[in-house]
């Protein structure tokens, strides 16, 4: 695995590694340009975006609208390109290969989380079931297709669905793919 930079900020929280390595570049450009040491911050993180500080020098307040612009557009797990999104109820920048390991993770979180609440309905002797419609897509898509059930109402197109007894003998195994998500 790749030794990941960070950058202290002035608040003693460290940078994601790929928005560090940026704003040390910046920071480098503004020290080329100006041919004068520069250690304090140029960016500060509000709401888990990137925004410019404001500085007296128009150089410097250049250089922290550029390093703003160009972190608010770097995926803060690997580096490449990436796109603001909320995930988690927070502000995020992701890539999209980034993006779908993250959410496939909080989906599947998600399912076991509905699973431990829901109970079964024992006093009309049915069991909990989750429609294929009922499942986020990117979860849908990972689950093998010889697990899900299908039944068929007359006149109407076939419905798949898991039963809870289905989704309980998956969880281990999509408990193993999120977590062969996020190792990579």
């Amino acid at each position: 695995m790749n030794e990941r930079l960070t950058f202290n900020r002035h608040d003693g929280e460290a940078w994601p590694a790929p928005w560090a390595t940026q704003h040390a570049h910046f920071i480098k450009r503004f020290s080329d340009v100006r041919h004068q040491y520069w250690s304090e911050p140029l960016v500060e993180l509000k709401g888990g975006l990137p925004r410019p500080l404001s500085f007296d020098d128009s150089v410097l307040s250049g250089m922290a609208r550029k390093a703003a612009q160009v972190m608010r557009h770097t995926c803060t797990t690997c580096g490449k390109p990436g796109k603001v999104l909320r995930l988690g109820g927070a502000w995020a920048v992701r890539c999209g290969r980034c993006c779908g390991k993250t959410l496939l993770a909080n989906q599947i979180q998600d399912l076991a989380d509905a699973l431990d609440s829901v109970s079964d309905f024992a006093p009309f002797g049915a069991t909990a079931v989750w429609h294929e419609h009922d499942l986020p897509m990117l979860l849908r898509s990972s689950i093998p297709s010889y697990c899900w059930r299908c039944t068929v109402p007359p006149g109407q197109e076939p419905l798949r669905y898991l039963a809870r007894e289905d989704i309980e003998s998956l969880m281990p195994w999509l408990n193993k793919l999120a977590a062969v998500m996020n190792d990579d």
